[in-house]
Order: structure tokens, then sequence, then C-alpha cells
């Protein structure tokens, strides 16, 4: 699959990332956090999820320190970080522990730091594929409204931009696998539901240069401690 191009020129375009102290809240596999590496950033990744910590340590654990822990616990690391970023995970956190995440994360941004926090909107080609999966459009609503809401926790709103990612994968089954492996509560679904899951990719995916492709429609939020 390809990883997120769209993304990155847009956050490359919006802020400078050289030499700066980043911490990546649901980090997952540690992708993100590697990809930080290439603009000298001293990084730091946590999540929930033991699995996907133990994948992201495995890759290289010199430059990086990944903890098995969620959004609300990051003023436990007591460090102070100049990005911290919500890299399609917002909405992935409990609903009701996302406001405490953001209250959390503000304590350790360091004087002008910026909580970045990219999250897909719930329409478009693969939201309307993945719905057949793991329907997110109350999570991902639910996560918009805490961003909305953020100056009851003494955060604004610096930037608001609205865009496409193009997710590509090479076949079907790349497809879903994918997004098993994401979550495991997904893996029965999928394994029992492949013809119908098949017969979804087809109709609603594109083939453009020798890859199968979707439009998910996204969003950047860049907050701050100042107004």
């Amino acid at each position: 699959m390809t990883e997120w191009i769209n993304s990155k020129e847009l956050l490359l375009n919006e802020i400078s990332l050289i030499n700066k102290t980043v911490l990546d809240v649901g980090c997952g596999d540690g992708w993100f956090c590697y990809w930080c590496l290439n603009y000298g950033c001293r990084v730091d990744g946590i999540d929930p999820s033991e699995d996907q910590i133990n994948i992201a340590r495995n890759k290289d654990v010199s430059k990086i320190n990944f903890y098995a822990k969620g959004g609300e616990d990051v003023n436990n690391l007591n460090r102070k970080y100049d990005f911290i970023f919500f890299f399609n995970s917002l909405h992935h956190i409990p609903e009701n522990l996302m406001e405490k995440s953001l209250m959390e994360c503000r304590k350790s941004l360091t004087e002008g730091g910026l909580i970045i926090i990219i999250e897909p909107i719930a329409r478009g080609t693969f939201h309307d594929f993945v719905k057949n999966i793991d329907d997110e459009t109350k999570v991902r609503n639910s996560a918009y409204k805490v961003i909305q809401n953020c100056e009851m926790f003494e955060l604004y709103q610096k930037r608001e931009i609205f865009y496409d990612e193009v997710k590509s994968f090479t076949d079907k089954d790349e497809c879903i696998t994918f997004l098993a492996r994401i979550d495991k509560n997904r893996v029965d679904y999928v394994n029992s539901n492949k013809l119908f899951l098949y017969k979804e990719f087809e109709k609603l995916s594109t083939f453009n240069k020798n890859r199968y492709e979707f439009i998910q429609p996204m969003r950047l939020n860049i907050l701050s401690m100042y107004n």
C-alpha cells in the first residue's frame, strides 16, 4: 500500500520538521516515527497495543523510544515536544478519553509547540469500502467534535485543511489483509465475508497504473496553545 503520499507532502508544506522533538500518538507499527527520522527529529511513539509496539521496536530500537501507552497517558512521559501528532489515530482513542488525550498533550508541548491531527473523513470510496468491515462514521465525527471544541481546554485552531488521499493496493487480498491487521476484531468478519468484500472492492476501486485505488477525503488540523 502507498504510504500517505499527499499527507506527507502537505505536512512538509505547513511545518518544518528539521531537528524537532516529535511524539506520535497512536504510532501503530512506527512507520511515521521512522519517516520523521529523515528530518533529524528526536522521536517518541506511543500506542496502546503491545503487539504494534513490539513490531515498531523490532524495526530499530536505537533511535526511537516506543511505549505501550494511550493518548491519555502522554503527560506521564515527562517530556516536552515541538510537535505532537495524531496521524489517523484520534478516532481510534475511546470516545470518553479523546478530550483528556488532547488536554494531556497540551501539557507536554514546548513553548510554541503544536498538536497536529490528521484524520480521515467519513466519506469517499475508501470509507465506503472500509465501512463494510468496520463503520467508523460515529467515532470519526466524535473526534472532529473534540477538535472543534478544543478551546474548552485552552487549545486553538491555527489551520484546517481538507484534501484527498489516494489509498492504493496491488490487489484485493492486500487491501483486506491490511485492514484486518489494523484491528484484530475485524479478522473474523473479513475471513467470513471475503467473497462479498471482493465484490465491493471491484465495485469501489479504480484500476490505475497497475494498482487499485480508492479516494479517502482527509482533514488536517493544527492546534496551538495560543490564540
